[in-house]
This record gives C-alpha cells, sequence and structure tokens, in this order.
C-alpha cells in the first residue's frame, strides 16, 4: 500500500516563515506562516499533520544563512527534511511578482515532483564554522576587526586554543620544564 504524502515547502526568512503544504492525493494546498522558531514550526507540521492523518510530513526549504540547523532540529523531532541547492530551483517563466508564500508554492510544487536538488549535509563542527563565520563578517565594519571576529569565533567553534604561555609575576615567561625564559617584554627592553 502507498503511503500518503504531505509535502511541504518552506520560505524561510528572518521575522516568518511561510510554508505551504500540498497533499497530491487530495490535491489540497494549504498555505501558513509562524514565528522563526523551532517551536513555532512543530505547532504549525502538527497542526499539518491532524488536519492530513496518516500522512508522512517531508519538509523542504531553501538554502541560506540558517544551514543545516533546521534541518537537524527537525530530523531530532521526527520530521523528514531536505534541504534544496537555489540554484535547483526553476523560476517560471513571465511572473514578476515574487514573495515569500509564492516562492514556498513554488518550493513545494517542484519538490512534489523531483525537480530539485538535495543538498547533503556536511559534517556538523565544519558547519558552524561556517554560519558564525558568516555571521561575524555581517557584522564587521573594518577589514582589521573582521578578521579578529572571524578568528575568535573560528577558534571558539572549532575548539582550537591556542596555547597561551603562562607568565609569572615578575613578567618572565615561564616554560614547560619549569624554567624562566625571558618575555618579549623584557626582550624589547633590554635592547
Amino acid at each position: 500500500m502507498k503511503q500518503n504524502i504531505l509535502h511541504v515547502g518552506l520560505d524561510v526568512d528572518d521575522t516568518q516563515y511561510h510554508g505551504s503544504a500540498f497533499n497530491k492525493d487530495t490535491g489540497e494546498i494549504i498555505d501558513f506562516k509562524c514565528r522563526p522558531t523551532l517551536k513555532g514550526l512543530l505547532n504549525q507540521l502538527d497542526r499539518m499533520a491532524r488536519h492530513f492523518p496518516g500522512c508522512a510530513i517531508r519538509l523542504c526549504y531553501e538554502a541560506s544563512y540558517v544551514g543545516y540547523c533546521l534541518q537537524r532540529d527537525l530530523a531530532f523531532h521526527g520530521v523528514h527534511c531536505d534541504v534544496v541547492a537555489p540554484s535547483s530551483i526553476p523560476s517560471p517563466r513571465g511572473k514578476a511578482v515574487k514573495t515569500d508564500c509564492i516562492d514556498a508554492g513554488y518550493l513545494v510544487q517542484f519538490y512534489d515532483n523531483d525537480l530539485l536538488t538535495i543538498m547533503q549535509p556536511r559534517m556538523r563542527s565544519r558547519n558552524r564554522i561556517g554560519i558564525y563565520s558568516v555571521r561575524a563578517r555581517s557584522c564587521c565594519n573594518s577589514e582589521r576587526s573582521c578578521a579578529n571576529i572571524y578568528k575568535r569565533c573560528y577558534v571558539a567553534t572549532a575548539c582550537i586554543t591556542k596555547p597561551r604561555p603562562a607568565i609569572s609575576r615578575t613578567g618572565q615567561r615561564i616554560t614547560t620544564a619549569g624554567r624562566h625564559a625571558p618575555s618579549k617584554v623584557h626582550q624589547a627592553a633590554s635592547r
């Protein structure tokens, strides 16, 4: 017996998530919007599951700044989610109007007809580095501050900590053997 599938296309945005659900067997299309949080989206998907009992939900969204975090969160809650490559979404000819709701409708139609390229998630730690580096670049004003923020985010997310040398009260660097080595401050002063 063929399982009834409810395809959901989601347009991800900072202010709201716009979604469109399509059931091929009944021909019903339901548009919805919710807050851009996991809880808000899960509530909407729960409503869809109650409206279409016995349907398996398959959700997709266009790859964006969100990365694979939303996909992982939904998979943790038992929702099948695919991330779609933006370059694989066909653009309909003659349609000049572009809104989030219309985009979600087109996305669900293309997803239902298998016209989209599904992206595979990368390793988790590399993805986090990418998200933090994008955020770091977006909040920078100058090149110097951008480089510093990017380095801090990279070090924090990759768990790479550069060991700092231990400095004694006298300003001398302590080596691993426990002996005192002259610090850069003392070397500069002695010259």
